[in-house]
């Protein structure tokens, strides 16, 4: 992995995506081998967030201490319920921040199984905006998240008062 980044670093890329396998295995650890940050897939479910938990203690490990989180699958309902771990703890959980809250929605698995961008969708989605929003927050230009609790408005809230 390290030589094939070393091998595209010419082409100046401003980032680097890995998708890494679920789990700590080899794929996980061949994924990381190169990186210098990582973002955490979780879900608020409780045997994610630790699983999350175990893949920064091993980021760690590899010295990598520079991750974030976006936790993944909120069902807005469960959320409003507080059936589901809230966000703030969650963050205090993994002690990372976190940069986006995508909530479920169908549009995600008719995005996969055509093989098009969720993002690019023409009448882009909830999540495709919940992704659109963690990648400015992540980016440093927002400070936003889609506001979960009420997923028939595109309505948004100050991060900070989320967190």
């Amino acid at each position: 992995m390290k030589d094939l980044l070393e091998a595209i670093s010419f082409y100046d890329f401003d980032f680097i995506l890995i998708d890494s396998p679920a789990g700590i295995d080899i794929g996980f650890i061949n994924a990381i081998s190169g990186a210098t940050e990582a973002i955490v897939v979780t879900t608020p479910q409780i045997t994610s967030i630790r699983d999350a938990d175990k893949v920064i203690n091993f980021l760690k490990l590899a010295g990598i201490y520079d991750y974030k989180i976006l936790v993944n699958e909120i069902r807005p309902i469960f959320m409003k319920n507080k059936d589901l771990i809230p966000m703030r703890d969650i963050q205090q959980m993994l002690r990372a921040p976190i940069i986006g809250a995508i909530p479920e929605d169908r549009q995600v698995l008719v995005s996969i199984n055509r093989g098009d961008p969720l993002v690019l969708e023409r009448n882009i989605s909830l999540a495709g905006l919940a992704y659109e929003n963690a990648t400015r927050y992540y980016l440093e230009k927002d400070d936003f998240l889609l506001d979960v609790e009420n997923p028939f408005f595109v309505s948004f809230f100050n991060l900070k008062n989320y967190i």
